[in-house]
Formats: structure tokens, C-alpha cells, sequence
């Protein structure tokens, strides 16, 4: 069964309340498997549908059995309906695999009637790029104004379960943790380069560990015996184990997403929507590259290459000649094959603890807070008025920082008054934390945390 990339929580209340409207321009800051994009694809377009049939309806004047238009042939169907093709979905992913997996959902499944798909929709634009330059892009297209925003905060399933992300304590892995597999800083650098003091903050600020200056002072004296550059390394300096007592077990059957090859110098940015020719790295496109790696036929003769006694051999004479070994290269970063891929059994009393250490570094690794912050006050000077933002958290960190910022305008959350003492926000706040019903938390155990917060854009001074 093929892996799923990502489900979002709360679709139908998040797109409800971001108010898609015909002819608008909207941003999905964080598109992962595309259920957020496509469903604002498909609401855009019932609506344009609606609007002409509506139109039409009510802008024909009819006189002695003819069919006569006003305004010299410019009625108000055609404008309204002229004005609707102008409506359009900026995507933002920094992660490449978000866009590969997009291709391949579309080509691997049956299309609905009259659907698209994301890659030969002219109303859709894919962005690889952090959301935290939202700003820059928007100005690169030339958009002044959008209608609406969506953010999904949340860590899309693909990173928690493909292991050689290394997002989860789950798996032994290497300590990665990068969502733009680009970027140079990973989890491993962090743990090995940072002073115990910051250590102490990170897990203290973004994990809110009680005991994160303890933590902090093991892994420092565990890493001047040895780096700690693997899941289960950490684990055992974190907390003291041994790494025996975390009986290593085969995964069987796990889908294990290849790392694409980097885009060349320069690509990061725009992948234009309507085109399935773009090549990343030589001459196949991304989906025939991924679905060519996915294949079972493949992984099978991977793995038959590596349990041959020849491949051992061949490691032996690379260990004697002084080259780098398989295990060596995936200290460097590279990820582990099929055959390195193990779940860890960890005893119950450490997962707390071990989720808040393991987001603590995510965040950190990938500077989320700081990018939330510079998104959101783009979007805020970017909403047109009566534009909706429409934001799902999953931690309190960004939670409060998102509420704050909906609820005064500013990323310090102070609320400035007027000479009566009304405040003056520059949003009307719609959402005030909506959670999931409890047959979608039944259905989706990962919506559980998940808090929606949504507000309209008041008129600009």
C-alpha cells in the first residue's frame, strides 16, 4: 500500500472559512499533499461556474424575440466572466517532494471530470520556496492584493514517516530534520555545535521542557566522546539508555520516499503550473524520476544488490583502501538504504519527553518561528480588505504567537485604542480556535491538536 503524503485536518472548516470567492486571488502557504490547494481550486471554480450561470441568467435583455446585450456587446456576463479567468493559487512548499508528489498523485489516480489536476492548471502556480517570502513572490508576479491566505502548520505525515527525514524518534535515522533538503544546517549540526546554554533555551522555548537544561548538559557530555549524528545516538545521551535496551526491528513494507536530487543552481522558485516537462536534474521530469525510484522492481533489485556477497565484499575493500563506507557516507548526511532502516521500540515514560525534543530541534533547524512571524505580517499587509487569513496550529508556541497577531495586528500583540478606548486591529476575528469534531480526531488521530484560527481584513486606513 503506497505511503499517504499528508491529510489536512478540519478541510471543509478551514476552506469555509477562508470564503473562496470567484476571480480571487489566494495563497496556500504551506501546500504539502495539495488537499488545501485542490479544494480551493475546486471551490474557485464552482463559484465561477455559478456566477456565469447567474449572470447569464440576469444581464440579457430581451426585446420583440431578440436576444439584444447592453453596453455594445459588453454585458454583464462576459465582463464578470472575463474578470473570474483572472482568479488564481499561489502554492508555497520549500520542500521539492511536495511537488513531485503532487505529479504523481495526478498522473497515478483517476481525474475527476472536468478536473485539471495541479500541473495543467493555469490557475495555479507551485512556489518552492520558504513562506517566509511570501512578500518578495507576490511582488515578482506583480500581485498588489490577495483575497484570501492558508497556512497549515503542521508537519505533514510524509516527514514523520518517511525515516530517513529523520523527524521522528521512531525510526533510527540520520538527524536531519530539514523540510528544503537545500538548506545546509541540519539536527545533527545543531546537537554537535551548539553550547549548552543554547541547548538549554531551544529545548526550554520551542519544546518547553522543564528538564531541558539536564538534557542539554548529558548530550554535551556525551558528544565529546563520539558526535551524535543518528536518531537513536541522541536518544541515548538525551536520556541516559543504552541504545541495546531499544531492540532495533526491521520495517517491512515501508514506502520509503527516495531524496530528490537538488534543483540546479537558480531553479529554487517558481514551477509553473500547465507544464509536466520541467526537469530537475537530467532529462526526465521530476514524477517519471520519483515514480522510476518508487517502483517495487526497483527496491528489489536494490536490496538483492546489497544482501550479495559481492556488495560485502566490495565494502570490505573500501573500508582496507580508505574510501567511504555506506555508513560513513550517511554520516555525512547522505540518507540510509532500505536495508539500514530500523524502528525503535521506545519505552513509554520517554515519548513526552522525546516529542518535545524532537520539535524543539525541528523548529529550530528550520527557524519556523521566525518564518511564521514574517509571513504573517506579509499577509497582513497583503490582504485586501474583506480578504480572509485562515491559519492552523498544532503547538501552543505558534498558537499563541498566531492569536496574538490575529487579535492586535502586531507580532508583539499589543492593541493600540483610539481617544474613546476602542481598539484598533486591522482584523475581525471570525475563528477563535476551532478544534476537530471527534469523529474527524476518530478518523484522523494527527487533528487532534489542531486549532483553526481564521479573521477578515478590515478596511485600510
Amino acid at each position: 500500500m503506497e505511503a499517504i503524503y499528508h491529510i489536512p485536518a478540519m478541510l471543509q472548516e478551514t476552506i469555509e472559512g477562508l470564503a473562496v470567492k470567484p476571480g480571487g486571488v489566494y495563497v496556500d502557504v504551506t501546500f504539502g499533499g495539495g488537499g488545501h490547494s485542490r479544494a480551493i481550486l475546486e471551490r474557485m471554480d464552482a463559484n465561477v461556474q455559478r456566477d456565469d450561470v447567474r449572470c447569464t441568467k440576469e444581464s440579457r435583455i430581451t426585446s420583440g424575440g431578440t436576444d439584444e446585450a447592453s453596453n455594445g456587446g459588453n454585458n454583464a456576463a462576459e465582463r464578470d466572466k472575463e474578470e473570474n479567468k483572472e482568479g488564481h493559487l499561489y502554492s508555497f512548499d520549500q520542500d521539492i517532494e511536495a511537488f513531485n508528489n503532487s505529479q504523481l498523485t495526478i498522473h497515478n489516480s483517476q481525474p475527476k471530470d472536468g478536473d485539471e489536476g495541479f500541473v495543467n492548471n493555469p490557475n495555479w502556480t507551485f512556489v518552492h520556496s520558504n513562506f517566509r517570502y511570501l512578500k518578495n513572490w507576490m511582488d515578482y508576479y506583480g500581485v498588489k492584493e490577495i483575497d484570501g491566505l492558508l497556512a497549515d502548520l503542521g508537519v505533514s505525515f510524509h516527514h514523520f514517516d518517511c525515516p530517513e527525514r529523520g523527524f521522528s524518534f521512531r525510526f533510527s535515522a540520520p538527524l536531519d530534520m530539514r523540510m528544503n533538503q537545500t538548506a545546509k544546517r541540519t539536527a545533527a549540526d545543531i546537537i554537535n555545535t551548539y553550547s549548552e546554554e543554547d541547548l538549554a533555551r531551544i529545548f526550554w522555548l520551542y519544546g518547553e521542557m522543564k528538564n531541558g537544561r539536564g538534557i542539554a548538559r548529558n548530550i554535551c557530555k556525551a558528544r565529546l566522546q563520539k558526535p551524535i549524528l543518528r536518531t537513536e545516538e541522541l536518544i541515548e545521551a538525551a536520556f541516559k539508555l543504552k541504545v541495546e535496551s531499544l531492540k532495533l526491528k526491521e520495517v517491512e513494507e515501508l514506502r520509503v520516499h527516495p531524496r530528490p536530487n537538488p534543483p540546479h543552481e537558480g531553479e529554487e522558485g517558481r514551477i509553473t503550473s500547465g507544464t509536466t516537462d520541467k526537469t530537475i536534474n537530467g532529462g526526465k521530469n521530476a514524477a517519471e524520476q520519483d515514480k522510476e525510484r518508487d517502483s517495487a522492481e526497483y527496491r528489489r533489485e536494490q536490496d538483492k544488490e546489497r544482501d550479495s556477497a559481492e556488495y560485502r565484499r566490495e565494502q570490505d575493500k573500501e573500508k582496507g583502501a580508505g574510501l567511504k563506507t555506506r555508513e560513513q557516507n550517511e554520516e555525512d548526511g547522505n540518507p540510509p538504504s532500505m536495508a539500514d532502516t530500523r524502528e525503535l521500540e521506545i519505552p513509554a515514560q520517554y515519548k513526552k519527553d522525546l516529542a518535545r525534543l524532537f520539535q524543539a530541534l525541528r523548529i529550530e533547524v528550520n527557524d519556523e518561528m521566525g518564518a511564521l512571524r514574517e509571513m504573517l505580517v506579509a499577509a497582513r499587509d497583503l490582504l485586501k480588505p474583506g480578504g480572509r487569513i485562515a491559519i492552523l496550529t498544532y503547538h501552543s508556541l505558534e498558537d499563541r504567537l498566531v492569536k496574538n497577531f490575529l487579535r492586535s495586528g502586531n507580532l508583539e500583540g499589543n492593541i493600540e485604542k483610539d481617544f474613546y478606548g476602542n481598539a484598533i486591529t486591522p482584523f475581525d476575528v471570525i475563528e477563535k480556535g476551532r478544534t476537530a469534531s471527534d469523529d474527524e480526531v476518530e478518523r484522523n488521530p494527527r487533528s487532534r491538536s489542531a486549532k483553526l484560527r481564521v479573521a477578515e481584513r478590515k478596511a485600510k486606513p
